[in-house]
């Protein structure tokens, strides 16, 4: 591969700004992958991101990384509230949505914290 460690770190990142935690406006929302799905995907140069994920409160998640549409790099988690009747599952997306947001201003997803 013709990249390093690091330009796929910052593609992460520009990927994940773009995506649904993001406020920029790179991002293309697709069509649902699967019932019940929101995906969407980002590209620049090589590279290229979809995220696919399912549920609000309860929630399951897939990211995935091409360069030059091999595989790269993937991520998938699954999340749930601890109390979901203190806040909703819109409520939860509103707050990630800003502090994730806001650390991929600050260039970095994972790490970097002091």
């Amino acid at each position: 591969m013709n990249f390093s460690s690091d330009d796929l770190e910052k593609f992460i990142v520009k990927a994940k700004a773009n995506g649904w935690a993001g406020a920029e406006p790179g991002g293309q929302k697709l069509p649902s992958s699967k019932p019940g799905s929101y995906d969407i995907s980002f590209t620049s140069g090589d590279f290229y991101y979809h995220d696919s994920f399912v549920g609000l409160s309860d929630f399951c998640e897939q990211e995935h990384v091409t360069y030059k549409g091999e595989p790269v790099w993937s991520m998938a988690y699954f999340g749930y509230l601890l109390r979901p009747g203190e806040f909703s599952g819109t409520q939860v997306v509103a707050v990630l949505k800003n502090a994730l947001g806001a650390m991929y201003s600050e260039g970095r997803f994972l790490g970097g914290f002091t």
